[in-house]
């Protein structure tokens, strides 16, 4: 079912753009600014056929600097928009029981839309969009002591990282002081399809280390996420 639905949306778009690419004058739209990114998502893991095991919740916060591209149709009002950012993620510890990790989040998003509103002065659209959001984490713990009399000291490191493709809907505007400089906005909701969550760790014990790795699903869930900034219209 996802598959053809991704699969509609790519053939809808290629389709559009061919039998209008010659038709009326098209506006080309650059943004740069920041955007804050909110998404709770839920893991399970596969054990065996279709049997999962339920993980639980996560949530995720992302700062993020922001490029989006925006290209309208003068004549009909059929608008394409892209977006990438890179920036700084946080979420809940996984080591410890209180605290923060911060990682590297990336993502990327397209969609196809409707500008209601297409003068020289202001561009107002709505927009269905697929994203792709990656973000890694590094983590890690120290302790020591005595077992049965014998000194230790122990260390545990990992890694964690998280993919995940979404599909939802952005409302997107553009309001121009002068024929090219303004500002843009924009807010996106999304449903998360599905995903996955891959760690590593290594554990060492005085001179004794150890490694392992894992991966399970992420099923569901939903991002949800501003963005504003400086436009140049050309």
């Amino acid at each position: 079912m996802k598959k053809r639905i991704l699969s509609f949306l790519l053939v809808l778009q290629l389709f559009v753009t061919a039998s209008i690419a010659f038709a009326g004058d098209w506006q080309n739209t650059i943004g740069t600014g920041i955007s804050l990114n909110y998404g709770e998502m839920h893991q399970k893991y596969k054990v065996v056929n279709d049997y999962y095991l339920d993980l639980g919740d996560f949530n995720q916060t992302d700062v993020d600097y922001n490029l989006t591209y925006l290209l309208v149709n003068k004549q009909f009002g059929l608008s394409f928009k892209a977006d990438a950012g890179i920036g700084l993620a946080v979420m809940k510890t996984i080591l410890q029981e209180s605290g923060y990790d911060k990682g590297l989040h990336l993502f990327g998003d397209f969609g196809v839309g409707y500008s209601f509103i297409h003068s020289d002065r202001t561009t107002l659209g709505a927009f269905v969009m697929f994203g792709l959001d990656y973000a890694t984490f590094k983590s890690s713990t120290k302790d020591e002591g005595d077992f049965l009399g014998v000194p230790y000291q122990s260390s545990l490191d990992l890694e964690t990282s998280f993919l995940h493709y979404s599909l939802g809907a952005d409302i997107t505007g553009v309001f121009r002081f002068t024929k090219h400089l303004g500002i843009f906005g924009s807010f996106g909701a999304r449903w998360v399809m599905g995903g996955k969550v891959r760690t590593s760790s290594t554990l060492k014990i005085n001179e004794t280390s150890e490694t392992a790795s894992g991966s399970w699903d992420i099923n569901g869930k939903f991002t949800i996420s501003p963005k504003i900034g400086l436009s140049w219209t050309f």
